[in-house]
């Protein structure tokens, strides 16, 4: 029998390409592109509870799109959602029924922007690139049954038009310097890495 030779090149990602997130990235249309990640009666959203967690997605919103939804699950059952406003633009954030409204205007420019909120025990942090854009509190507990989505808030067809990269949901708050590594000055990084 022959040995039969297959180059690793052909095995192995591009080098040139771990740097861009654009190739690891999904694509939504803002108009029924959506991907259901849990059931209703299980799913990482589901499992926190009262508990603290940090919930981080990158993404770059290309149009408009009526509150544009990064991720999420129902809010009327206590869930959690990270969207942009469809009036203002501001990027805004839920936990069950308590609000977490920014300052930031969501940009349509073709660019990537990384988005975080994290509760460690009943306060909650919200950032954008890396820097805290709101704060207040939440003892609310995330919901045990609803569906959870990327790209979109469930019942309402509140869709993301542009790209989302890295959706990561941890069962832990975050410290300021892991959410510095995850922001990594604009340039994403395996977000398993953290320490």
């Amino acid at each position: 029998m022959a040995t039969q030779w297959i180059s690793p090149t052909w095995r192995m990602p591009e080098n040139s390409n771990q740097s861009k997130v654009d190739n690891y990235s999904l694509e939504f249309n803002g108009t029924d592109e959506d991907i259901s990640f849990a059931s209703a009666s299980s799913g990482p959203l589901n499992d926190i509870g009262t508990g603290d967690f940090t919930v981080s997605v990158w993404g770059n919103a290309t149009t408009k799109a009526d509150y544009g939804t990064l991720i999420g699950n129902n809010i009327g059952s206590g869930g959690l959602i990270m969207w942009r406003v469809a009036t203002s633009n501001l990027f805004q954030c839920y936990i069950g029924n308590d609000v977490f409204t920014t300052t930031y205007t969501i940009p349509f420019d073709d660019t990537w922007h990384h988005y975080l909120i994290k509760r460690s025990g009943t306060n909650v942090t919200v950032y954008v690139d890396g820097v805290s854009v709101a704060t207040g509190t939440s003892s609310a507990t995330l919901a045990s049954g609803a569906i959870s989505y990327i790209g979109n808030q469930p019942h309402n067809s509140r869709r993301w038009s542009g790209k989302i990269s890295q959706p990561t949901i941890y069962d832990s708050a975050l410290t300021s310097d892991q959410i510095t590594a995850l922001y990594n000055s604009g340039t994403p990084v395996n977000p398993m890495a953290l320490t």
